[in-house]
């Protein structure tokens, strides 16, 4: 028996992070539910597909009514759910923190944007340079003579450990309130912190 058999967790995370933090959970015995929307073989690296393995996979159309039905139906009975979309884009499709909650007191929701729901920044497209810029890491690895910049996503991996770890953490939480979780992590926060 591993730790977390029976937690269910339903995975609408994109690119690297949020892919990734529902994959860590998987080595501890999470059941996960990848929701993805339809998409042709250019988008595999877009949804998060070396992070895949192991995870049902379901395609939905989101702004559709039968999609959004259907994601409310998997939320529903979900133990926690994932997410790394700019703040406001899963309120727009009707499916963020307030509303599921509210469907599902018991669920823990994990948001991963780029940058906190209060950063002035938050609607910014968080790519991994972006964030490491912001973070100041080229500054930290280059001098004028010498630019550096990596292609390893420093902010993503920071951001899904913490993520994962901060799930795993209201879920033992979880056992003696039988209450959900709102969390944010920001991957300009994570790998703030990494560093």
């Amino acid at each position: 028996m591993r730790p977390l058999d029976g937690i269910r967790v339903i995975d609408f995370g994109h690119y690297i992070a949020g892919p990734m933090a529902a994959s860590l959970l998987i080595n501890h015995g999470v059941k996960v539910c990848r929701v993805q929307r339809p998409y042709t073989e250019s988008d595999a690296t877009r949804d998060g597909a070396p992070w895949n393995h192991g995870k049902e996979i379901v395609t939905l159309d989101l702004k559709s009514p039968e999609g959004h039905a259907a994601a409310m139906r998997l939320i529903a009975d979900a133990d926690v759910l994932i997410e790394n979309f700019r703040p406001g884009v899963m309120d727009r499709l009707g499916l963020g923190p307030h509303s599921m909650r509210a469907l599902n007191a018991r669920l823990i929701y994990c948001s991963m944007p780029g940058f906190a729901e209060s950063d002035p920044r938050s609607d910014v497209r968080a790519w991994e340079g972006v964030v490491a810029a912001a973070v100041g890491l080229y500054g930290v690895l280059s001098t004028p003579l010498d630019p550096k910049y990596t292609t390893i996503p420093l902010a993503s991996t920071y951001a899904a450990v913490l993520a994962a770890s901060t799930v795993v953490a209201c879920l033992i939480k979880r056992r003696h309130t039988n209450a959900g979780e709102r969390i944010e992590v920001p991957l300009f926060d994570a790998m703030l912190s990494g560093l």
